[in-house]
């Protein structure tokens, strides 16, 4: 079921027979048709592990899964429409379905996300947004038709290919295979791809602190309070395809002295764990997988015995 801001339900797509269902007004409106034409060209061509259920522009913290066929499925039905040379395929437009002006129902652009600016692999807006400006160019007919606001201008072809050869391989389907797929299937643009990524905060690539992934290798900080971003993205072979990443700093601490570690601001439905180890490297001194319920951000609290 496909619901949008501030409106009833919009259009159905059912897997098992490959049925789509444009429930009134939505079959006035072409964006509309193609975002459901774009489900059924990869339930053809490709493959999904999306659940279904409820879903919002505005949820950033949606199902990987459904986050990623919803946001490609839009790409899809733009991108026809920036193929076809039509005007604005920046452009997703929901109308009454009534004559005249004035019974626009919502839009919004793929370029920019206005007004729905979404950040992580979780949000469907930041899926679209990602996919679209690995395609557009300066040539596009958006809103600034001379230029662009990101250096990738490429094929509609490879992100067709890594859809059709990689995603069905791949298991619990989302954004980040995507982004393994296309360098799997050697597209390359490493930095691009980065750069593109990274407008909307989906960080495949790896942070400040690797390599950082064992013991002997443990990034030291001053136990100050100073907040680290983390991407939680290895790539020990350089690859560029994404690995588990664990993560080790090293601090000193001092008797009687209590200390809090955290992670915070979770992006893309990232579920953290801690272990505060021992200066041996090996005995746990205290862990922590979940802060409460339904928060998947860890939190240690320790008070050491000796410094």
């Amino acid at each position: 079921m496909e619901w949008e801001p501030n409106t009833g339900p919009v259009s159905t797509y059912n897997p098992s027979n490959k049925t789509i269902h444009v429930g009134d007004p939505s079959s006035y409106n072409d964006t509309v048709i193609g975002h459901e034409t774009g489900h059924y060209a990869y339930q053809l061509n490709s493959a999904n592990d999306n659940p279904g259920g409820t879903h919002h522009l505005t949820d950033c913290n949606q199902d990987l899964r459904l986050a990623y066929d919803e946001g490609r499925a839009t790409w899809f039905g733009q991108s026809v429409r920036r193929f076809h040379l039509l005007p604005r395929p920046d452009l997703y437009v929901k109308t009454t379905g009534a004559s005249g002006p004035g019974n626009l129902d919502f839009y919004f652009n793929v370029e920019t996300e206005s007004p729905y600016y979404r950040d992580g692999a979780a949000s469907e807006v930041a899926v679209y947004a990602s996919l679209w400006d690995i395609n557009d160019s300066a040539t596009t007919a958006d809103a600034t038709p001379t230029s662009d606001d990101d250096t990738l201008s490429r094929p509609d072809a490879d992100n067709w290919d890594v859809d059709k050869n990689y995603i069905p391989s791949a298991s619990n389907k989302s954004l980040e295979d995507f982004w393994d797929g296309w360098f799997t299937r050697g597209k390359g643009f490493k930095n691009n791809m980065v750069d593109a990524f990274q407008r909307t905060n989906a960080e495949f690539h790896t942070d400040s602190g690797e390599p950082n992934d064992t013991v002997t290798t443990a990034m030291p900080i001053p136990a100050t309070g100073d907040v680290r971003h983390l991407t939680y993205f290895a790539d020990g072979n350089n690859d560029r395809v994404g690995k588990a990443d664990n993560d080790y700093f090293s601090f000193g601490a001092t008797s009687g002295t209590p200390y809090t570690i955290e992670t915070l601001n979770l992006w893309g439905r990232a579920n953290t764990s801690l272990q505060l180890l021992a200066s041996d490297g090996v005995t746990v001194l205290a862990a922590n997988d979940d802060r409460a319920a339904g928060d998947n951000s860890s939190l240690i609290s320790y008070t050491p015995s000796s410094s």
